[in-house]
């Protein structure tokens, strides 16, 4: 091998070692923004607080209602906060936030329609304080690894995806 080709075969193993050094890009299904930490949204700050599993007992309790899971699967909690970064005389609402769910199995599980949870997230507060609440979904129960993903229609941004701890 001449050194021309030598050369070549060096760089290009180099760039090979950089790229496989670089890390994973945050806010992918695969690398979601980090766990209980508040991420920027706007105006407000979201934060993913808590996920509960095996929540049909508590939920079905709640309002008679609220659907029967399907057998297989169950109701689970997602606890979130926001916090809104606007002036003291000015509000943040939760009006036009979308929250779906997406386990290992890669179904996309959206909140059901007519569930009544309590504290469930939603509603108005002004600047420089904080709503906290929950969002409620029908899961299979062999699903895990679950991201929250949040998308809102009323501006421009990529979906976020929020890790859950769980």
């Amino acid at each position: 091998m001449n050194t021309r080709n030598r050369s070549l075969v060096l760089l290009a193993l180099m760039l090979l070692v950089i790229s496989a050094c670089r890390p994973t890009p945050a806010n992918t299904r695969a690398n979601p923004l980090p766990f209980a930490t508040p991420h920027e949204v706007g105006d407000t700050h979201i934060r993913v607080n808590a996920l509960y599993r095996d929540m049909t007992d508590e939920v079905l309790a709640m309002n008679i209602l609220n659907p029967r899971p399907d057998p297989g699967d169950e109701w689970l909690l997602v606890n979130v906060t926001m916090t809104c970064d606007r002036p003291p005389d000015v509000t943040c609402s939760t009006f036009g936030y979308n929250f779906d769910l997406v386990g290992r199995l890669g179904e996309i599980y959206d909140q059901p329609f007519v569930s009544l949870i309590y504290d469930k997230f939603e509603g108005e507060v002004f600047g420089g304080t904080s709503l906290s609440g929950n969002l409620g979904y029908l899961v299979a129960q062999a699903d895990r690894d679950f991201v929250l993903l949040f998308d809102n229609p009323f501006d421009n941004v990529a979906p976020l995806y929020f890790a859950t701890g769980y």
